[in-house]
């Protein structure tokens, strides 16, 4: 059984309402999409983690 983890998200929409989703290959789950995010640091609160997230994955 896996220990549950935390993770922040952050949900990007363009002004018609489309929102950006990573599409991963994942062996182990399948093709699935996902919002940009991911765990935070040690101490970081859920809104820096998620902004913090945003910028490394999207630059």
């Amino acid at each position: 059984m896996r220990t549950p983890r935390r993770a922040d998200g952050v949900a990007v929409l363009d002004p018609a309402g489309s929102v950006f989703l990573f599409r991963y290959d994942n062996e182990e789950v399948g093709v699935h999409r996902a919002m940009p995010g991911g765990g935070p640091d040690p101490g970081e609160s859920p809104r820096r983690a998620a902004g913090r997230e945003l910028r490394e994955q999207t630059g």
